[in-house]
């Protein structure tokens, strides 16, 4: 198991796949996915948790803040989750393939395990010591475990499979929504009774106090976003220790619940795709345009009138939960319009320039990521900029962040063959320093 792949002469080197050996299709749309995940995770880092679930809890919305919640909520909360699970599938499939038919044996799975430990440890330390509870390394390294053992499953019972659990995951994520609206008529009753003094029966009074409970929770009173602000202007230990009950639900218990669905399923997928041949541009343009038109016309078609109502209402707690009960089938559409779109510019060689920063930025992903979280601490955490911006103002930073990334990606992939922590995680796979710089590359012959 300590024996690295170099160290054995006689048989063929297993080492991470060199640049050229690369997809730019799968990295421009890796890159693609990244920058969207921040337009919806910089809420989070820069207003937290309960803004993020229940804009109702923010308290300072403005005409222009309405609009561009309203815009990233349309186009990409929920949707680039998606595109990044599925690609990651892809690859995991690509990986293997690629070191099974070099004769690389039983060593497939000791260097796909040791990667998918290391993303796990990489996971831990960006929930905890970066303090970022949204982390999804360690969700993807722990479902990494379990998707070796799907990569020789033929691909369309991998998209059925997909399918089910997508299926399964929607239906439970539905069932509070419609728990609440069948009684939302017996909580207006009961609002209306009490207004005009009528005595409530014990049962009225604890629908009552439902609903009230329910409200509060969707408002700038509720008593999770007075402690979340609470946390952050003290500081210190006692926000180290708020951040980790949060990642200790949302990243290490994840794997136990259906949080782990939220990203397998579309693993899955990605892994059946990329067997089709879809990702790697194998289909025609037609293929590809129908599905930029069928998913954005279908998605936005049932996504846009409960955003609007949301907006319209002041982000009413109903209307926010109207909000989730759509959620997942315009979130897989919408998604698979963002595939179409990215795979439709590339077949048809349209934006090479934009295709290949995009590209750039995919091949740093991890670096990049990381660097959100890094940045979002520092600006809005250490700097005290947290909750001070203007809604609006949040996607400010995320264009200098966007930048950053496409300047850092190009530059520092013009001397080396990989992004930082990206060698980092092939040197600890690998168990040996793995080459970084490109002339490097050029002696290995």
């Amino acid at each position: 198991m300590t024996e690295t792949v170099a160290s054995a002469p006689e048989r063929p080197t297993f080492t991470p796949a060199k640049p050229g050996d690369r997809l730019i299709s799968l990295d421009a749309m890796r890159g693609f996915a990244l920058l969207g995940i921040l337009l919806m995770n910089i809420t989070a880092f820069g207003h937290g948790l309960e803004p993020y679930f229940s804009p109702g809890t923010y308290d300072g919305w403005g005409e222009l803040d309405k609009i561009f919640w309203g815009i990233n909520k349309v186009f990409s909360d929920g949707t680039m989750r998606p595109v990044f699970a599925c690609l990651f599938g892809a690859g995991i499939i690509l990986m293997t393939s690629r070191m099974e038919e070099a004769g690389a044996g039983s060593r497939v799975a000791d260097i796909h395990y040791r990667r998918m430990f290391w993303l796990m440890v990489f996971g831990l330390i960006d929930a905890y010591l970066l303090m970022w509870w949204g982390d999804i390394l360690f969700m993807y390294g722990f479902s990494g475990l379990l998707l070796f053992l799907f990569r020789n499953v033929r691909p369309k019972r991998l998209a059925i499979t997909a399918l089910v659990l997508f299926g399964l995951m929607s239906a439970a994520m539905s069932i509070g929504p419609i728990f609440m609206h069948l009684q939302s008529d017996s909580m207006q009753e009961v609002v209306e009774l009490k207004a005009a003094g009528e005595e409530l029966t014990e049962e009225q009074t604890a629908l009552s106090d439902r609903y009230e409970s329910f409200k509060e929770g969707h408002s700038p009173e509720s008593e999770k976003r007075v402690k979340e602000l609470a946390a952050n202007e003290t500081g210190g230990g006692k926000l180290f220790s708020h951040n980790a009950k949060l990642s200790e639900q949302y990243v290490l218990h994840g794997p136990l619940g259906f949080g782990i669905i939220d990203g397998f399923w579309a693993m899955l997928l990605g892994m059946a795709l990329y067997k089709w041949g879809v990702l790697s541009l194998q289909k025609s343009t037609r293929f590809y345009v129908s599905m930029l038109m069928i998913g954005y016309a279908v998605g936005f078609a049932i996504r846009i009138p409960f955003v609007l109502d949301a907006i319209n209402s002041n982000f009413d707690a109903f209307a926010i939960l109207n909000l989730w009960g759509i959620f997942n089938p315009s979130r897989a559409l919408i998604a698979m319009g963002h595939l179409g779109l990215i795979l439709t510019l590339i077949k048809m060689g349209l934006f090479t320039g934009l295709m290949n920063v995009l590209a750039s930025v995919g091949k740093m992903a991890f670096t990049n990521y990381i660097s959100h979280a890094v940045i979002g601490l520092v600006y809005f955490t250490f700097m005290g900029n947290f909750g001070k911006l203007a809604w609006h103002e949040l996607y400010y930073v995320v264009g200098m962040i966007w930048l950053f990334n496409m300047v850092f990606s190009h530059l520092w992939l013009k001397p080396f063959r990989y992004g930082p922590l990206e060698w980092l995680w092939r040197s600890a796979t690998y168990a040996e320093w793995q080459p970084l710089r490109r002339r490097a590359e050029a002696t290995e012959g």
